[in-house]
């Protein structure tokens, strides 16, 4: 155990390092662009806003705020489905009661994620602020102790990061103050004793804490207890050096997003990082702007008498001068002139705005300023955002992948329960805690499934696609009227059920194909009966005529 330890500190050591030369960027950024989180590296106590004090142009911070919104609108629009939950096999998505769970199935994550005591939408839009200024961000999925689920974006000082061979984050390290009682309250006597004394005495002492989170080497497939997780989680106490606490996971529980790095690189390149230097000049010049004006408004003054006391400069003052030794032309008090354009300085402060809002594309992202669009008009607005911000949004979609598997990992483990384990077959019952519907019969022996961000790129292509297939059909009308047989060269079904898959229709709404095949086949035989009997009716109707003129039909 001891080994352990030692072993997981040294690996925090060395990824502390890795990070050491991004500290003092992120610090700078932080005191332009996210005041809120200038903590990295200089202390500061709760409270403390001195930092505003050396901010003279907002900018900078509302383009972050800006961006992130802008971000949030293109990828997680909460008024457009920007995820789905498949079948890996396509053939099982055409089966109408798997389509019903899909789609039930999606409706309750989605309701799950948006409650407000997910505390999604607020973590995802500080993930955003974060990606716009620090380049990385990271967000943590878990089943909260009063609702189902619970997100918390971590502070970026608060976290380190390391890459697989395949270059996925699959190592993390985050780092927890907590105090002595906080600890005692987690982990009751599993602490050490020295912090379960102090606790007693000065309950309000920090003790630093790791929770390391990484892949598990060894475990045991057939069994599903802690031990046996996919993902092993170690919290430490870093000053005893001993465990307190071992966690497991089956999907890893921490989503990293990073915005376009090197490829040597652990930490993202932030649209923050390429306006710094635009971003410090603004704030510099519009600091001796700011000077500048008040030496207009209040300029440094000569006097050219004695006064009877004190000068005052008030509006409608009046000042009583002892003797005049002025020259001819002069007055008793008059201000110095000084030499400068307030405009030039004016026109380079704008400049730099404009650059910073070119690097954020807020110039481009005009587009979502309008409160009236339509769901449709909605739907185009992101995919040009996407195509506007692609080097930052599509890195992005790994860390939106991981949210969502690990989110749909925690409500189906939360329904269901995993049975007949030996022999690598598997399946699943409901339990009474399901938020889950429960499982096909198609789907109740280990079900594959895919839960996937829906870009918005393809859903713009998608409603492309819908107008054609709407003018297809009126043409098709308008050329059957000319000639009937037109209307064979169509596939009315799959057209429908290609418009219903891209407005992404219910399915219980749409029939499939068995059903459709069924209640087409009962049509045909009621039409085949009511013809017989029209045409026993006929033949009735027929003979007794023939009867009544004297023909013998039998002849």
């Amino acid at each position: 155990m001891e080994e352990k330890v030692l072993k997981l500190l040294k690996n925090a050591e060395t990824l502390e390092a890795s990070k050491s030369n991004f500290l003092s960027l992120f610090q700078e950024i932080s005191d332009i662009f996210r005041p809120v989180k200038n903590d990295i590296t200089s202390k500061k106590t709760a409270g403390d806003k001195s930092v505003f004090d050396y901010i003279f142009d907002s900018y900078p911070i509302l383009a972050v705020e800006t961006f992130a919104s802008i971000l949030s609108g293109v990828l997680t629009n909460k008024s457009s489905r920007w995820f789905e939950i498949k079948a890996v096999d396509d053939e099982i998505n055409e089966n109408q009661e798997v389509g019903e769970w899909l789609s039930k199935t999606t409706d309750v994550m989605w309701s799950k994620m948006y409650n407000s005591q997910s505390r999604f939408e607020q973590s995802i839009l500080e993930a955003f602020k974060d990606i716009g200024g620090f380049g990385t961000a990271a967000t943590m999925t878990e089943e909260g102790r009063d609702f189902d689920l619970n997100y918390v974006t971590h502070h970026i000082k608060n976290y380190l990061i390391s890459e697989n061979q395949e270059g996925k984050i699959d190592c993390v390290v985050i780092k927890a103050d907590f105090t002595a009682m906080q600890a005692v309250q987690k982990w009751g006597d599993d602490n050490h004793k020295t912090i379960k004394e102090i606790a007693k005495n000065r309950p309000h002492e920090k003790f630093l804490f790791q929770l390391h989170i990484y892949p598990r080497e060894n475990r045991d497939l057939n069994k599903i207890d802690i031990a046996n997780k996919k993902f092993e989680g170690v919290w430490l106490d870093v000053a005893n050096k001993m465990i307190v606490e071992e966690l497991g996971w089956d999907s890893f529980p921490l989503a990293v997003g990073r915005s376009e790095k090197s490829t040597d690189e652990l930490y993202g390149t932030s649209r923050a990082m390429i306006a710094l230097p635009d971003a410090r000049q603004l704030n510099i010049m519009q600091k001796q702007y700011n000077e500048s004006v008040e030496l207009t408004l209040k300029p440094p003054m000569i006097v050219n008498a004695d006064f009877d006391g004190r000068i005052n400069l008030s509006p409608m003052a009046l000042n009583k001068a002892k003797s005049n030794s002025m020259s001819s032309g002069r007055s008793a008090i008059e201000p110095i002139k000084l030499i400068g354009q307030l405009n030039y300085t004016l026109e380079l402060i704008q400049e730099k705005k404009k650059s910073i809002q070119e690097i954020f594309f807020l110039d481009k992202l005009k587009i979502f300023d309008n409160p009236n669009a339509t769901a449709t008009q909605v739907l185009e607005l992101r995919a040009e955002g996407f195509r506007i911000m692609s080097s930052v949004a599509t890195s992005i979609q790994e860390y939106l992948d991981s949210i969502l598997d690990r989110t749909f990992d925690i409500l189906f483990r939360k329904s269901f329960a995993v049975n007949d384990l030996d022999g690598g077959n598997s399946s699943y019952s409901l339990l009474p805690e399901a938020v889950f519907p429960e499982l096909p019969d198609l789907m109740k022996q280990a079900p594959e499934l895919k839960i996937t961000f829906i870009n918005p790129i393809n859903q713009s292509q998608q409603i492309t696609e819908l107008n054609s297939l709407d003018v297809i059909l009126q043409t098709v009308s308008n050329i059957s009227q000319l000639n009937p047989n037109a209307m064979d060269v169509v596939n009315f079904d799959e057209i429908l059920r290609k418009k219903a898959n891209i407005l992404t229709v219910d399915p219980k709404i749409i029939n499939d194909d068995k059903t459709v095949a069924d209640i087409r086949q009962q049509r045909q035989q009621m039409q085949d009966q009511q013809m017989a009997i029209q045409n026993e009716q006929n033949k009735a109707i027929a003979a007794k005529d023939y009867k009544q003129a004297g023909v013998d039909i039998n002849e």
